[in-house]
């Protein structure tokens, strides 16, 4: 097909789809699909110039999901995108940048750890997994990519190759987990060099990953760019640490982006099982995210199978699950990296040459206090001079220390590339080390292993004059492994030096061990230190105003969110004008909250929009609603679609309700689920059990609503019992059984639908 012709197939298509759609106003359109008016102009031909291709989903998915809502396609099958999809791309012929275009060099020093032969970012067809972090073997290296005796093992397992394949269609964060050595970054890249073979590969220095978004280099290239976050726990120790909102700032530009990442399970279960104030944002950012977990081939006996048959020489039957030899067993890339010899190195040394375990221990401890930078020879000497067992190695000396590093870092005879230290280039110049991370994973539990404990006295030596950025990650660590004297003592240490941020984790660090008049000084400090506009400082403000209220003085808990607010900054308007409202000042609560909606705070804006609401003026509601969903607002788009449900607009209802579903929204999932219920959608059961299950209250009542409805009683009595004994269901007085209440009906969150049983 010629390139004029599948352009002019498109478009036919297209248009004609337009008019199927009854044609409606472009601005209608950019207010629900999010596209520049300028831009549809461009591809319904209003415009004289010829109208260009969308190239990316992001850009075009939304569109054509519009027109298809509006012509009574209300399930958009999968066949029907991917017919859209070929036909796009056969119409839109790509163009490559030369290295004009692209960022230099010198653009990316200092920002980018890989570039490519033009001195951009990479293709991702031009680099390998071992220069994205995979751990090198006897069969394939960095630079040794494509070769035939380094082949891929489909990990078919609770099929993660599928799996990952689909979740790279998917915004958000896409997050590999598993233990060490069980394949997750070879896993990832395979997937990556399939789903996306045209992509650039960005893998940015952890340091600098905040100015990423705002880059000429980044927003301004047309490639699919992947961001690639190897162990993404490195990144939540800067100054500028990877959060949600840095995420969606790096998804936003208009080519597509995709970021991936890896993370080991046992640190995953320690960032994420933590409900304190102080991993909030680390929390926030891995539970949004798209997880995928990988396990060792050994725990599967068909894929161990598969692998022994891939790699003959290294023996795997013997570690099959079902084989004969007691645990431990070791999988694929276990074996490949040479873990299992490394462990024994580490575990006979304790025994046989003391000076050597202290060496590897030292700086298994240095990563696992949360230092990811590497530990300097230097360093690493002294530590391991003062950590080893005197009584059985009495004739310890300086040149012995030294003599151990050398041994670990030279790799075993059997692991090939792999050793128990990794030495690196320091910025000085000078050698530093990173310990095996399989050690690592050793020493805090997996493997079948008890973990060991961390000395005490290390947290403190190994903090010795570091940055303030490192102390914070440090201290981090330490409360999550219930060292809160030393989080208390490292904060301290960066707060006496003047850091903001530390006064604010020791006033929470205060606040949870029921130390209330502490936490309120170092908030105090954390407040008055830093400008009212900072993050740090209206955190501290918020808790301030908390504690305020906590003891009953309302006064001044509005006295400090007006302090913030009067600044500028959204954040305190919202919980000011909640207070203001509970005294019944709703003028100034509804002032507050335009004022916040004015800056763009979509929150305030679905607040407005609800307040508005409920005193009758509708057209303003509609329109705060309506402008919190078109910025992408989830709770925005829920409202907005039950308002249009309400005036009997459910093709436009069922598009903004379903947008919100599909970001998450609970109240959006049974809000599509109701409207789907009431004219006999098969899909309503999936978004009525999926709000269910996120124990919200009308979530539950609803789907109860609908399993009564087909004969399920005993599971709707369930429901209905959840959602009673939360005793938080609007507007309704709760009978004494579920098979009482005939007389309940649907009822959408916001407002109750026109149905009625």
């Amino acid at each position: 097909m010629t390139k004029g012709g599948s352009r002019e197939q498109f478009f036919t298509k297209l248009h004609a789809l337009y008019r199927e759609a009854q044609s409606p106003d472009l601005p209608l359109v950019a207010k629900a699909t999010g596209i520049s008016v300028g831009t549809l102009k461009g591809w319904f031909g209003v415009e004289s110039r010829e109208p260009r291709v969308p190239r990316t989903d992001k850009q075009f998915k939304p569109l054509l999901e519009f027109l298809l809502h509006r012509t009574g396609k209300t399930r958009i099958t999968q066949h029907e995108i991917n017919l859209w999809a070929e036909l796009r791309s056969a119409a839109y012929q790509r163009k490559r940048k030369g290295p004009a275009a692209l960022a230099s060099s010198e653009v990316w020093a200092g920002l980018a750890q890989q570039l490519g032969a033009d001195r951009g970012l990479p293709w991702g067809r031009d680099l390998d997994p071992y220069q994205l972090g995979a751990t090198p073997t006897q069969f394939g290296q960095a630079g040794r990519a494509e070769s035939a005796e380094d082949p891929y093992l489909p990990r078919t397992a609770r099929k993660v190759d599928a799996e990952i394949d689909a979740a790279l269609d998917r915004q958000g964060m896409v997050l590999i987990t598993g233990p060490s050595k069980a394949g997750k970054t070879r896993s990832l890249f395979e997937a990556v060099r399939r789903k996306l073979p045209d992509a650039r590969i960005l893998v940015p220095d952890r340091h600098a990953l905040h100015l990423i978004p705002n880059h000429p280099g980044f927003v301004g290239s047309t490639d699919t760019i992947v961001v690639w976050l190897d162990d993404v726990q490195k990144f939540f120790a800067t100054d500028n640490p990877l959060t949600l909102t840095m995420l969606a700032h790096l998804t936003a530009r208009s080519a597509q982006t995709v970021v991936v990442a890896t993370l080991r399970s046992e640190a995953l279960d320690r960032l994420t099982h933590d409900t304190s104030e102080l991993t909030h944002d680390i929390r926030a950012l891995l539970e949004q995210a798209h997880k995928i977990e990988i396990a060792s081939t050994s725990e599967d006996a068909d894929e161990q199978a598969a692998a022994a048959a891939l790699y003959p020489s290294l023996q795997l039957e013997l570690h099959s699950p079902d084989s004969e030899q007691p645990r431990p067993r070791f999988g694929l890339a276990e074996v490949l990296a040479g873990a299992p010899a490394l462990l024994r190195q580490y575990d006979v040394a304790r025994f046989q040459d003391p000076p050597l375990h202290a060496v590897i221990q030292v700086a298994i401890d240095w990563a696992r206090i949360g230092r990811f930078d590497a530990i300097p020879e230097r360093t690493l000497s002294e530590l391991a001079l003062a950590a080893t067992d005197i009584a059985r190695c009495p004739n310890l000396s300086l040149p012995r220390i030294e003599a151990a590093i050398s041994t670990a870092r030279e790799p075993a005879e059997e692991t090939g590339y792999t050793s128990a230290l990794i030495a690196t280039l320091l910025p000085d110049g000078g050698i530093g080390y990173r310990p095996f991370d399989y050690l690592v994973a050793a020493d805090d539990g997996e493997h079948q292993r008890t973990p060991r404990p961390i000395p005490r006295p290390f947290w403190r030596t190994a903090t010795d004059g570091a940055e303030t950025a490192i102390r914070n990650m440090v201290a981090i660590t330490a409360r999550l492994r219930d060292e809160t004297d030393e989080a208390m003592w490292l904060w301290r240490c960066a707060a006496d030096a003047g850091e903001p941020t530390a006064m604010y984790n020791l006033g929470s660090l205060s606040r949870e061990c029921g130390r209330d008049r502490d936490a309120e000084t170092w908030y105090r400090r954390a407040a008055e230190t830093g400008e009212h506009q900072d993050e740090v400082a209206l955190d501290a403000i918020e808790r301030l105003a908390a504690l305020s209220i906590k003891r009953g003085d309302i006064d001044e808990a509005i006295s400090w969110y007006r302090r913030a607010a009067d600044r500028g900054a959204a954040k305190p308007m919202l919980p000011l004008a909640a207070l203001l409202r509970s005294r019944g000042d709703t003028k100034g609560a509804e002032d507050w909250l335009r004022r916040a909606a004015g800056i763009g705070d979509t929150t305030a804006m679905v607040q407005l929009g609800a307040m508005l609401r409920d005193r009758g003026d509708s057209k303003g509601a509609e329109a705060s609603f309506r402008r919190a969903a078109e910025i992408g607002d989830p709770e925005g788009m829920s409202a907005l679609g039950v308002r249009l449900y309400g005036r009997g607009e459910t093709t436009e209802s069922e598009y903004w309700l379903r947008r919100g579903a599909e970001a998450g929204c609970v109240y959006a999932e049974t809000n599509l689920g109701v409207l789907l219920a009431e004219r006999g959608d098969e899909d309503a059961e999936m978004w009525l059990r999926r709000g269910a299950n996120s124990w919200e209250p009308t979530a539950m009542i609803n789907y109860a609503v609908f399993l009564r409805d087909r004969g399920d009683t005993d599971e709707a009595n369930k429901f209905f019992n959840f959602a009673y004994f939360l005793n938080e269901y609007p507007g309704l007085r709760f009978p004494k059984s579920f098979t009482e209440a005939v007389e309940i009906p649907f009822v959408l969150h916001g407002q109750r639908s026109a149905r009625n049983n």
